[in-house]
């Protein structure tokens, strides 16, 4: 319930941001502001993101499930978007993103990136700074496996919380 509380607190400030950002892009045309002006609304709308997942997890919990909306997308379309806010913010890091096959397919395209989002953050938090993070993508027949790597390892004694919310191992 509290996650839902704050949630509902931090959507003002980031559509003030957001907002904001929105003003500039109009008054500008400086080829450099304009970039910085997209990176800005591209964090922003990462928040609002973020705070969705907020209202998700209390959905969850309190309901018993997270809504599902499938719809025609591309997943190579969405990873790279997540990898390139991931470069925008990790300047010293390397992000490959890798793809074969057709990636077109049907399903929740804000739930895949969220996925991609928590799985690349996560490779560049707790992987070897000095490999790259490499975001595989390949589509198949019917699925599309996406894996991410990061030159790091699971302790094994972490595996059995890996995917409980809040949870993190040492180092």
């Amino acid at each position: 319930f509290r996650s839902a509380v704050v949630g509902h607190d931090l959507r003002n400030p980031v559509n003030v941001v957001l907002m904001t950002a929105e003003m500039l892009e109009r008054r500008t045309d400086d080829p450099e502001t304009r970039k910085a002006i997209l990176r800005l609304k591209s964090s922003g709308r990462r928040m609002v993101q973020i705070i969705d997942e907020l209202f998700d997890l209390t959905r969850a919990r309190l309901s018993g499930g997270i809504p599902i909306e499938r719809a025609p997308a591309d997943a190579l379309s969405i990873a790279r978007t997540a990898v390139a806010e991931f470069e925008a913010t990790n300047p010293k890091r390397v992000i490959k993103l890798v793809h074969e096959g057709d990636t077109r397919g049907e399903w929740d395209a804000v739930r895949v990136a969220q996925v991609l989002s928590n799985l690349i953050g996560n490779a560049l938090r707790h992987g070897m700074p000095d490999h790259p993070v490499v975001v595989s993508l390949c589509g198949m027949e019917t699925d599309i496996v996406i894996s991410i790597h990061n030159g790091g390892y699971i302790p094994k004694a972490i595996l059995p919380t890996l995917f409980e919310p809040f949870q993190s191992g040492p180092g």
